[in-house]
């Protein structure tokens, strides 16, 4: 296979031009450097220019086909796509594998610039660690810009990033210079860099999982605050105690939270630094604690109800102040825990009126609406008022 390639690059012997541009079958590639013809190049002909003779270099097509066992110890940036840049296994494998071992015995490509035949040192890969070579490409990126810096199409400048990698060996010295400056953000890439391994390695806890434990922190206290204030709501409609009085901070409520404060530190916090907005104690929140509460207690008599085999309907009417008809919903069961038989209320419902049909169509949609099981109705109680309501309904007395 070596002879088959070598084939493709052997020197013409009819060319007269042979040893000077150095392809003669007396000297490979051998290259004088020319001060006048090095366009600004600097310092780095020193570096990046090579004079070379047949005894030590050799030929173009062996430096084209190094030998893989010497290749970085990283994978190909070359290539590696945007998408493939933000895989945390990726950014590990191009961060931790940075030392490359032989990197003084690999054979770099030469390449003619500028009329110059040049290749890529190995001592700039040595001089600054953040530099990652692509054999593919035969260039070289900053792997902290290229895995957490943002990946410009539109630049023409050589800023080491995926799109615009550095192959310039000429001027490799003003790019290197130029992207370490001190306004580069290839100093905050490379802090970002240098954090991430620190949580993969587990020198830091991840700032995902540092604000986790904020937030988790600040769920438990609002819930502490939240659990003294329902506390202070429950106790009032237990003790039959007007919540609110004809001034705020007169009232039950919040004469009760004080009285629980003075024992209760992140509450006494709350009430005297939290934002007036975020307090929960306004009669807006007040009234939604209180529909909350009357669910979770509904919905457990409504539980008991339907574990009893069967059940009995208690209603009675009112007429309230703007002469609506509000019939009242109860339920009658025997408690298989307690082995009682239990009366309960499960609350108000509007009639729109008072005729037997539209009566039943009440009680039996409230019923459903709460989550009873109407199949085992048994029993229904009612006034006088509603004699005609459930004449139609087939029932047994208990």
């Amino acid at each position: 296979m070596q002879k088959k390639i070598f084939s493709y690059f052997k020197p013409n012997p009819n060319s007269s031009d042979s040893r000077s541009e150095g392809t003669g079958s007396d000297e490979h590639t051998s290259t004088k450097i020319d001060d006048s013809r090095s366009e600004g190049t600097g310092s780095d002909h020193e570096h990046t220019s090579t004079k070379i003779d047949d005894s030590s270099t050799p030929s173009i097509t062996d430096s084209s086909t190094p030998s893989s066992s010497n290749h970085p110890p990283y994978p190909d940036i070359g290539n590696i796509t945007i998408e493939c840049s933000q895989q945390d296994r990726v950014k590990l494998d191009l961060l931790t594998n940075s030392s490359w071992e032989h990197v003084a015995k690999y054979k770099f490509p030469l390449r003619t610039i500028r009329n110059v035949n040049r290749s890529l040192q190995w001592s700039w890969l040595e001089k600054y660690p953040w530099m990652r070579y692509s054999v593919v490409n035969d260039a070289v990126y900053c792997a902290p810009c290229v895995l957490f810096g943002p990946q410009r199409q539109d630049t023409k400048e050589k800023t080491f990033s995926l799109s615009s990698p550095v192959t310039d060996w000429g001027n490799l010295s003003r790019c290197v210079s130029r992207h370490i400056n001190d306004k580069s953000k290839h100093h905050d890439n490379v802090l970002a860099a240098t954090e991430f391994l620190r949580i993969k390695t587990g020198e830091k806890s991840d700032i995902l999982e540092s604000m986790s434990e904020s937030f988790n922190a600040r769920i438990k206290r609002n819930r502490e605050v939240l659990s003294c204030i329902i506390d202070a709501i429950l106790l009032c409609g237990k003790q039959n105690l007007a919540i609110r009085g004809h001034e705020e901070k007169h009232s039950n409520f919040v004469a009760l939270l004080h009285m629980r404060a003075k024992d209760n530190i992140v509450l006494a916090d709350h009430l005297a630094f939290a934002d007036p907005q975020k307090k929960y104690t306004s009669p807006d929140i007040q009234n939604e604690l209180i529909e909350l509460c009357a669910d979770q207690i509904i919905s457990t008599l409504v539980q008991d109800c339907n574990d009893s085999k069967y059940f009995g309907f208690m209603s009675d009417e009112a007429t309230d102040c703007s002469t609506k008809e509000q019939a009242s919903i109860c339920v009658r069961f025997f408690d298989k825990t307690t082995k009682s038989i239990r009366e309960e209320f499960l609350g108000f419902a509007e009639a729109s009126r008072t005729t037997g049909e539209a009566l039943a169509e009440l009680f039996l949609e409230q019923l459903e609406l709460k989550g009873i099981d109407v199949d085992v109705l048994r029993q229904v109680i009612y006034v006088m008022n509603y004699a005609l309501a459930l004449q139609d309904l087939e029932y047994e007395d208990v």
